[in-house]
């Protein structure tokens, strides 16, 4: 409930994005964006390092955080991130057959 969400969503008909920020369900922030062409879907990999000190020990979480950008005509917006391999391909490969385009894999 206190989370705040992002919602994209793409009318291939009317060829718009809409991205949009909101919390308790009101809307912060929202951009249409009018497009051409969706080319794919740009899949990278990003390695993460975060260091956590305290009065007993230091502590590194070392991860990767995979990361979905959609490319239309020349611009690109990212649509998701996971720690997760596995769930994240799978919501990729759904929103790639949803929208009718190819995914690009990077790493």
């Amino acid at each position: 409930m206190f989370t705040p969400t992002y919602l994209t969503s793409v009318d291939t008909n009317s060829k718009v994005i809409l991205d949009k920020f909101r919390i308790f369900w009101i809307p912060i922030r929202s951009t249409r964006i009018s497009f051409q062409d969706l080319h794919c879907i740009q899949l990278d990999k990003e390695r993460e390092t975060h260091r956590a000190m305290s009065r007993s020990r230091d502590r590194i979480a070392d991860f990767f955080q995979y990361v979905g950008t959609l490319k239309f005509d020349r611009e690109e917006l990212e649509v998701a991130g996971d720690t997760d391999y596995h769930s994240f391909i799978e919501k990729m490969k759904e929103i790639a057959n949803q929208l009718g385009i190819p995914l690009d894999r990077r790493f």
